[in-house]
């Protein structure tokens, strides 16, 4: 009876050093993200919302969650593209142009979400 139950410790501890490795991974392509869509694409701020906002909240079947400003609506499938080529191996992307949103999901979005990314004006 001990072998099943140490077995099974050992086995959710593995789990749970991968949920927090694929947390890691998908945090560090968000910021990525991010930085292509303004450097790149020419957005003017990255919002990030969702589980990954949360390590608690995160799990192995979480998406990266990341609204954008000023993204340009024939850019957008280029964009996602692009950002799905730097996504960890089954982490998948919800791309939300903040222009296209509803009211209340915007309205999540400015008071839970993160800022990840803005483009600074240069002052003369």
């Amino acid at each position: 009876m001990m072998d099943y139950v140490t077995a099974w410790k050992d086995r959710i501890r593995g789990d749970e050093e991968e949920r927090v490795k694929l947390f890691q991974e998908a945090m560090d392509a968000a910021i990525h993200a991010a930085q292509i869509l303004v450097d790149e694409f020419g957005a003017s701020k990255v919002y990030l919302f969702g589980s990954l906002l949360n390590i608690d909240d995160f799990t192995i079947h979480s998406d990266v969650d990341i609204a954008v400003e000023g993204l340009k609506v024939e850019l957008y499938f280029k964009a996602l593209n692009h950002i799905w080529a730097i996504l960890p191996r089954g982490v998948g992307i919800d791309l939300v142009p903040l222009e296209d949103a509803g009211e209340s999901l915007k309205a999540k979005i400015f008071e839970i979400g993160a800022i990840l990314y803005e483009k600074r004006l240069a002052y003369p």
